[in-house]
């Protein structure tokens, strides 16, 4: 079986404003589902992380602004 995400607790159509990620040792902000769709990112700042800005299960699930 393994794990699933408990029906409609999906991270869908939310935005994330003025967030601010430095020297992580992983990635500033990951999206590891593919459910997750429609986010936003608005006015991030991401610098020094390990494993770079963004880190997304496939491509094209947040919008960056």
């Amino acid at each position: 079986m393994g794990w699933r995400p408990a029906p409609q607790t999906e991270c869908v159509d939310n935005s994330f404003t003025n967030l601010i990620a430095a020297n992580c040792g992983g990635a500033a902000f990951r999206v590891n589902n593919s459910t997750c769709t429609n986010n936003i990112i608005i006015r991030a700042q991401f610098k020094g992380n390990g494993q770079g800005g963004l880190s997304l299960a496939q491509p094209d699930l947040v919008t960056v602004q």
